[in-house]
């Protein structure tokens, strides 16, 4: 039984890529699950790929080759051609590929997960069990939704950001009070002072009230 050394690499991203290994009673599903897996994705979406077994740049080369979808995709509504194979039930031995060859894996229609899969070794196992295994990954996976997770980032930064500007808030707020309190503390003390110099006053002009009503009648005895 043939088992298919599989390089699959993220179209634009050259330098993230996965090793897949793979006997040829796989299906393409099974295919799909493990790349699924292999770039930390979460949330299913419909799938396909294209037999082009050369490796091109051009979508309508792409759409013209022989396609494998999900099973939900299988059926042409609108009748304009033939109905596609079944990823659940085409087997990767049945598409007759070579090493060098090289296929194209679309997930996910709406965000358009382009990818490209050479066929980078065959080789021949006694066993009939079938495997599927991710034996490398280069790179770091993509996020599945770079817009949604770029957005929910930038929330999080005008959520810190307006935290920061609230705690600048709150500590000028205080400094301001702190200040206030320091102002009417020094206005307290001032009062304090001028109480005690005008009771201070009160009693130097009692004592010289005092003073001359006792020295004056004497003054005037003397004299």
């Amino acid at each position: 039984m043939k088992t298919y050394c599989l390089k699959v690499t993220i179209m634009g991203l050259r330098y993230v890529y996965r090793i897949i290994e793979a006997t040829e009673n796989c299906t393409f599903k099974d295919l799909h699950l493990k790349i699924f897996t292999a770039y930390d994705r979460f949330e299913e979406h419909l799938y396909s790929f294209f037999i082009t077994k050369k490796d091109t740049q051009s979508l309508k080369k792409i759409y013209d080759s022989p396609e494998i979808t999900h099973p939900m995709g299988t059926k042409d509504i609108f009748d304009f051609g033939d109905d596609i194979d079944s990823a659940v039930e085409k087997r990767l031995g049945g598409v007759d590929l070579k090493v060098k060859d090289v296929f194209h894996y679309l997930f996910d229609f709406g965000d358009s997960w382009w990818h490209k899969i050479v066929v980078e070794a065959i080789t021949e196992t006694t066993g009939k069990r079938k495997s599927i295994k991710i034996v490398k990954s280069v790179g770091k996976s993509p996020p599945q939704y770079p817009d949604l997770e770029d957005e929910e980032y930038e929330d999080e930064e005008d959520e810190e950001d307006e935290e920061d500007e609230e705690d600048e808030e709150d500590e000028e707020d205080e400094e301001d009070e702190e200040d206030e309190e320091d102002e009417k503390d020094e206005e307290d003390e001032e009062d304090e002072e001028d109480e005690k110099d005008e009771e201070d006053d009160t009693e130097r002009i009692m004592i010289n009230l005092m003073t001359k009503r006792i020295l004056c009648p004497l003054q005037r005895a003397v004299l």
